[in-house]
């Protein structure tokens, strides 16, 4: 993979790391199930932050459009208060 490529991932597995650590009380997810996601994305985050660790590539239109989304979907979690509906909302927006 190019370096921005791998900077691009590891801005994703960053922010989706950062996400899952937020309040998720509200939410009745399996708790197994989500601790070996945190802990999956956060083997992913290291293990890219590593690699690219030397790249500092300019903001380009996929990072752009990667930070927008984190953005949005933060601002969305947090005014809905991290509730199981916003989850199910942004999901279905996201991948639906």
């Amino acid at each position: 993979m190019v370096g921005e490529e791998l900077w691009t991932l590891s801005l994703v597995f960053d922010r989706t790391s950062a996400l899952l650590q937020r309040n998720l009380t509200r939410v009745k997810w399996n708790v197994h199930h989500l601790t070996e996601l945190q802990e999956l994305i956060a083997r992913q985050n290291r293990t890219y932050s590593h690699c690219v660790k030397d790249i500092r590539p300019g903001q380009n239109q996929a990072t752009e459009k990667i930070v927008k989304f984190f953005v949005q979907l933060d601002d969305f979690l947090l005014r809905e208060t991290f509730s199981f509906c916003s989850w199910e909302v942004k999901d279905t927006a996201a991948f639906g």
